[in-house]
């Protein structure tokens, strides 16, 4: 089972960790950095293993989330064309500007 936590690591820097709660690994994690930019920047990385399970999704559901509740405009996010990232990216709304990078309004 993965267990996705929020922790503490800046006053700039909201992060995510998904947690395998079998072998307290942990597997992944997001971030948003600039939380207190209108604007705020999410990077997320998943372990191979463990892609595919919905983790990155669910990781931005709750970014997504937490961004709303501080009244930001919207994510930006780069994904240096990982295809699997662009997926996920057009699935939770994020428009696509270029191969690279794309935004959701909020």
């Amino acid at each position: 089972m993965i267990e996705i936590i929020q922790v503490n690591s800046g006053k700039n820097i909201f992060r995510l960790e998904a947690i395998d709660t079998e072998t307290n690994k942990t597997v992944g994690f997001a971030e948003l950095k600039g939380t207190e930019k209108p604007v705020p920047v999410f990077y997320c990385k998943v372990e191979e293993l463990y892609m595919g399970k919905k983790i990155g999704s669910n990781m931005l559901k709750k970014a997504i989330s937490f961004a709303k509740e501080r009244g930001h405009e919207g994510i930006f996010v780069r994904f240096d064309g990982n295809v699997r990232a662009k997926m996920m990216l057009k699935r939770q709304g994020f428009h696509l500007y270029t191969k690279e990078i794309a935004m959701i309004e909020l």
